[in-house]
């Protein structure tokens, strides 16, 4: 089971020492968020030389999306649409440079979708948009272009028969499912409170989610994406590493 990090949860410390505290956490995948330090095209060639050679010992590593430049590539204003489409373009080129087996963006439009058709041709990384409209990634008509299902995000969607609910949406989407998101849910004030630890208060079964997973024999990275919210890395590593133990042990 590759169960690992995201960079988002270590705000706060130097990139690396953020690698580091991963490694010594008993980690070996690693979900690597550029933006928590600087946009892509900022990282100059030597440092891509040096995060190839830090990254090379993880089972695997990811590439993610979150806190980029902003906007949306559907936006009315066409300066913004480029903005993010050469930034996104930027972060294709990166996750491949580094080796990572999957990127995943929060946005897509069929201008996107047919620039990263062609640049993962050949390549074996694998693509995942954070949506939950499977049948409109999958009319792209490219295997290695799927989603990023974050439960998390998902829970917050569902109003009745939370477990039932979530685990159908699994098992519809999961030949597509490139990547989960976990992290745990609870009430706060009458709304869904996500990116919490999963041992406190949590109203996900995911004892119920990792046999739904483990049935559909769905060999992806499932990253941690707890307390993102909070520049508090070494308590959000703890979380981490026994949110790690929970779903191992399940």
């Amino acid at each position: 089971m590759l169960i690992g990090v995201s960079t988002l949860a270590l705000r706060g410390l130097r990139l690396p020492e953020a690698i580091a505290a991963v490694r010594e956490a008993d980690f070996d995948t690693l979900e690597f968020v550029p933006y928590v330090w600087k946009t892509v095209g900022e990282f100059s060639a030597g440092e891509r030389q040096w995060l190839q050679r830090e990254l090379a010992d993880f089972a695997c590593v990811t590439v993610h999306s979150s806190g980029s430049i902003g906007g949306r590539l559907t936006d009315d204003d066409p300066t913004v649409q480029d903005r993010l489409r050469t930034e996104y373009e930027g972060l294709l080129d990166f996750a491949c440079e580094l080796g990572a087996r999957v990127v995943s963006f929060h946005h897509m439009d069929d201008v996107f979708a047919a620039h990263v058709i062609e640049r993962v041709r050949g390549e074996s990384i694998q693509v995942g948009v954070e949506t939950f409209d499977h049948d409109w990634i999958r009319g792209y008509g490219c295997p290695q272009l799927g989603t990023l299902f974050d439960v998390g995000h998902a829970v917050k969607r569902i109003e009745d028969e939370l477990q039932a609910a979530l685990a159908r949406w699994v098992h519809e989407q999961a030949y597509g499912i490139k990547q989960f998101h976990i992290h745990g849910v609870a009430w706060a004030d009458k709304a869904k409170l996500d990116h919490l630890p999963l041992d406190e208060a949590n109203i996900v079964d995911y004892r119920a989610l990792a046999a739904e997973i483990g049935r559909l024999q769905l060999d992806v990275p499932l990253i941690l994406e707890i307390g993102v919210r909070d520049e508090a890395p070494e308590r959000n590593l703890d979380d981490c590493r026994r949110a790690a133990a929970i779903l191992r042990r399940w």
